[in-house]
């Protein structure tokens, strides 16, 4: 578990440092500079990161928008959301970087020398790797997204923070009191608008891609035919860190419990690096319930599609969470305490229910004080599989 964390903290340190080297305007720190400084005419920012990080960034990025009118802003993207990005930002130039991630991404000369040739910039703000939340505009809208997430799914919120108005400026659509309705928060409306994109996904020009990026095919039809996908429960059970993993004997439990009675296939989803872990969990699933493994078969835009259809979705803290509630897919997530309800995939509390143990060590930010999690292991199958009938309206 140290050793995950020590690679994180290397690869965003790297990261800075490149982005410092390949600013004209040296700003001295780490921090994201004054938008307002007027010597700043050309401005990159750069997420390369998951669907889900972008998503979360867009509530900043809307800000940046506002403050950067009539100057050069270039954002560098993955693949995966360029064509939200360009109807999001159609002022700004828009260029597709291959999907890297953390070490891969800050160690990858190639990535790296075409940033250069974009340029020159008078900054580069690579978005993933600010080091404090004081460094940006985050240090605003993560605690208003904590508290409208935790308003929304709780009702209530112990959560309290100094200069709301100005916070939710930057957050929301409009000014309302009370409890906040899933509509009017910008993330989800871009969560949604992300679906829209993936399922009319169009083919890349070379001229708005860098010259490593293999630009995608795109295909209509989709693998699993003409299967009664409102008869199958969606289990995405992997994370980018394992830490946010469920067990895989318990989640079989909850998943038998849910399922078995009601006769739903079960379909376990994910990207091919995860191969491995989904024959074990169809193992453990065993033969009581029919298991449709389907990791590494699926791009992104056929498993939103496929997600969109599901009678429901459990899922640990993960990109297709998100994906999920933005379709209205009835979703149970499973989520630990690292950075509870910091970027948790919040949506409509009748069709989203969040599952947790609460600890006193909640806010650890991941750097586990524990042997092991207990904020996610301690969360009981028979939980689970009561959250899915509640939220699914399917009881057994």
């Amino acid at each position: 578990m140290r050793q995950v964390f020590l690679r994180t903290k290397l690869a965003a340190a790297v990261r800075r440092f490149v982005a410092r080297r390949l600013s004209t305007k040296n700003h001295g720190t780490c921090a994201l500079p004054d938008l307002s400084d007027p010597s700043l005419q050309r401005i990159a920012f750069l997420k390369i990161d998951g669907i889900g990080d972008f998503v979360l960034s867009t509530g900043l990025l809307n800000v940046a928008r506002q403050r950067l009118a009539g100057r050069d802003v270039t954002l560098i993207c993955n693949p995966l959301f360029t064509d939200l990005a360009r109807e999001l930002y159609p002022e700004w130039t828009v260029i597709t970087a291959p999907r890297l991630s953390g070490l891969t991404a800050a160690l990858n000369p190639k990535l790296w020398r075409e940033v250069a040739r974009l340029g020159p910039f008078d900054i580069l703000v690579d978005l993933r790797t600010l080091r404090f939340w004081a460094d940006s505009l985050l240090s605003s809208w993560i605690p208003a997204r904590c508290k409208v997430a935790m308003r929304n799914q709780y009702k209530d919120s112990t959560f309290t923070y100094p200069n709301e108005p100005e916070i939710y400026h930057h957050l929301l659509d409009a000014k309302f009191s009370g409890n906040f309705p899933s509509n009017s928060c910008v993330e989800i409306h871009n969560a949604a608008r992300m679906l829209e994109m993936l399922f009319r996904a169009r083919q890349a020009a070379p001229s708005e891609a860098m010259p490593s990026v293999r630009l995608r095919t795109i295909e209509s039809s989709p693998p699993w035919g003409a299967a009664d996908l409102s008869r199958v429960l969606a289990v995405c059970p992997f994370s980018g860190e394992p830490i946010k993993e469920y067990p895989f004997g318990l989640l079989a439990e909850a998943v038998r419990n849910f399922a078995g009675p009601l006769g739903l296939k079960v379909a376990i989803l994910g990207g091919r690096e995860n191969l491995l872990k989904s024959r074990e969990l169809e193992t453990a699933i065993g033969g009581q319930v029919a298991v449709w493994n389907l990791v590494g078969q699926l791009k992104l835009a056929e498993t939103a599609r496929f997600l969109t259809g599901a009678a429901a979705n459990l899922s640990v803290d993960t990109g297709l969470a998100h994906v999920s509630i933005a379709s209205e897919t009835p979703t149970v997530v499973i989520l630990g305490g690292g950075h509870y309800g910091q970027f948790g995939p919040w949506g409509d509390p009748a069709r989203v229910i969040w599952l947790t143990k609460l600890l006193p060590c909640f806010g650890c930010n991941w750097f586990c004080t524990r042997t092991q999690p207990d904020c996610i292991r301690e969360i009981l199958p028979v939980d689970i599989s009561r959250a899915l009938a509640q939220v699914s309206g399917r009881h057994n």
